[in-house]
């Protein structure tokens, strides 16, 4: 699979149970330090309001991002593990950096050690830090001058 099999386009209103999926599949094996998973009805809440992107390859959706467009933030990035390191995190976070105007911010958990060498690799950084429910993040900026 090549990265040009990759289509990253704005989710419709439909395909909030896909999305759900991936982020809940995730959520549940991969972290740990996350105590109670979210239900569909609470995932739905969490997004409210909130940009969706997806990509797809094909039909397929394999990974989504959100991005509350107010502060520039980027809620949520999940990939199906089979579809990493194939460029579908990078061109997810390149159209909602585009669409943001080239600058934004997220928080990641420090535990999350992935996810962390990916942003850092991808150019951003790391500005502050605090502490949440699910543990210890990093709030990260890309695109600003610090």
């Amino acid at each position: 699979m090549k990265n040009t099999d990759i289509i990253v386009r704005k989710a419709s209103q439909g395909e909030e149970l896909p999305v759900f999926e991936i982020f809940s599949r995730i959520q549940k094996e991969e972290f740990p330090w996350v105590s109670a998973p979210m239900s569909f009805e609470d995932f739905k809440l969490s997004i409210e309001g909130e940009d969706i992107y997806a990509a797809l390859i094909g039909e397929k959706i394999i990974g989504f991002v959100s991005v509350w467009r107010q502060d520039s933030f980027i809620h949520n990035l999940f990939v199906k593990k089979q579809f990493r390191r194939a460029g579908a995190g990078k061109a997810l976070l390149e159209y909602a950096i585009k669409e943001l105007g080239g600058k934004a911010f997220l928080k990641c958990v420090v535990e999350n050690k992935d996810a962390l060498r990916f942003y850092t690799d991808g150019g951003w950084k790391k500005i502050s830090s605090g502490e949440s429910k699910d543990g210890v993040y990093f709030l990260m900026s890309y695109g600003e001058k610090l």
